[in-house]
């Protein structure tokens, strides 16, 4: 950011259309757009931003990981829609982050772009009864079992210095540490193994996977914008 406003200050001196503010009043201007600014401009049928806006209404709204508005951008309107019933007096929050990346990384890319540590429900509560389990844990592969496989602490997957669930077989011949715990029965499965099936190991794919996907959709969809701006300048 300090690099790009020295650009532009530099820029701003050469053309002398106008006398070039500070550097540090530039970097000001950077950090109020990048926090509160949202995407606008998509358009008709599609949901991909061509450009951002300043709202100062907008900017009222928290951000929540389980939010009770979203924001609808169509052209140069922006609207706020419930999506969930909202009582009198209720807040209304909307999502900065995309709320189908693991509670790790919504936290981490809040606390560095949004300058603050999210406390959400969601965040607050154990990952183990969270929304998150779903999409941080396996599914248990015990046969009637509709639990998931969630990361767990030392002090909770272990009793006396051995696993309280029952071990899916074959995990301690491959030399895994049994961290991961079922919800609903209580089995243990380790982390990481020899053999590379782990519930941390699986987790790690489908998040490479969901990473190569995501980079596709969103090519595609500055893509169709991309044509849909041609179409209209035609």
């Amino acid at each position: 950011v300090l690099a790009g406003c020295e650009k532009l200050r530099d820029a701003i001196q050469e053309s002398g259309a106008y006398e070039a503010g500070s550097v540090e009043d530039m970097r000001r201007a950077a950090a109020a757009v990048n926090s509160n600014a949202h995407g606008t401009g998509a358009s008709p049928g599609g949901n991909t931003d061509q450009g951002f806006g300043l709202f100062p209404a907008l900017s009222l709204l928290n951000h929540s990981c389980f939010p009770t508005c979203c924001l609808m951008s169509t052209g140069g309107v922006t609207e706020v829609r419930a999506v969930v019933p909202i009582p009198k007096g209720g807040e209304l929050t909307v999502q900065y982050v995309n709320l189908l990346e693991p509670r790790a990384v919504r936290r981490a890319q809040l606390s560095e772009t949004k300058f603050f540590d999210c406390a959400c429900p969601r965040c607050r509560d154990p990952l183990q009864q969270s929304t998150d389990r779903f999409l941080e844990g396996v599914c248990c592969t015990k046969s009637g079992c509709t639990g998931v496989f969630v990361t767990t602490t030392p002090a909770a997957s272990s009793s006396a210095g051995k696993p309280s669930g029952t071990c899916q077989k074959g995990d301690e011949e491959r030399g895994g540490v049994l961290d991961w715990r079922c919800t609903e029965c209580g089995g243990a499965r380790a982390a990481h193994t020899a053999a590379g099936d782990g519930c941390a190991d699986v987790v790690s794919r489908i998040r490479d996977m969901w990473q190569i996907c995501m980079s596709l959709m969103q090519a595609r969809q500055w893509q169709k914008a991309e044509e849909a701006g041609m179409a209209v300048r035609r």
